[in-house]
């Protein structure tokens, strides 16, 4: 049966398409609307903790708004030189909705439009930030220096790597879900 299921799985999914899902193309440029991007991230968040319980539960976050647990890092309406001293026009469309950018929050709404140093904050101060998040992968955001095309691109990287390894199908022979196969001689 596990067999046939992942079958199914690459027949409808190939390790080639799945891989070119994650390509940094004009195909899939807008994570932010993809319908399961919060719990995409989420599972990411899981993998970062470790086999620990990450700090904000599912159910709680699937009952809040996706503006609301959703963080661009560059923010889609930057106004500081900040931002559009890292990334020109061209740059901003491209990369602002990109899985690289965004990342789980609890306190959007405190993140907004910030430069990154704001964002990134210092532990134990009083405003939500990236330093004194519940969430791992916002920690790890609060680790960086400076947030640009290169660091977007290095956390893509990891997601990516993350993703391909963990939805990554054993071999098994393609299931037409007809009821044949890929074996060249009818198996």
């Amino acid at each position: 049966v596990l067999g046939h299921v992942r079958g199914l799985l690459l027949w409808y999914s190939s390790p080639e398409h799945f891989r070119s899902e994650f390509e940094p193309d004009e195909r899939r440029s807008d994570w932010y609307d993809w319908y399961g991007i919060r719990y995409f991230l989420y599972e990411y968040e899981e993998h970062l903790c470790k086999g620990e319980a990450p700090r904000l539960a599912w159910d709680a976050l699937d009952r809040l708004d996706l503006e609301k647990t959703i963080e661009h890092v560059l923010p889609q309406t930057p106004t500081d030189a900040y931002w559009t001293g890292r990334f020109d026009a061209a740059a901003r469309e491209r990369w602002t909705h990109d899985v690289g950018n965004l990342c789980l929050t609890a306190h959007n709404a405190s993140l907004g439009n910030k430069p990154f140093p704001q964002k990134k904050g210092a532990p134990g101060q009083p405003k939500p930030c990236y330093a004194n998040s519940n969430l791992v992968s916002e920690r790890a955001l609060a680790a960086l220096d400076d947030w640009g095309v290169e660091q977007l691109l290095a956390r893509r990287e990891a997601i990516v790597k993350w993703a391909l390894g963990r939805w990554h199908v054993e071999g098994a022979a393609e299931v037409d879900p007809e009821g044949g196969s890929d074996d060249s001689d009818g198996e």
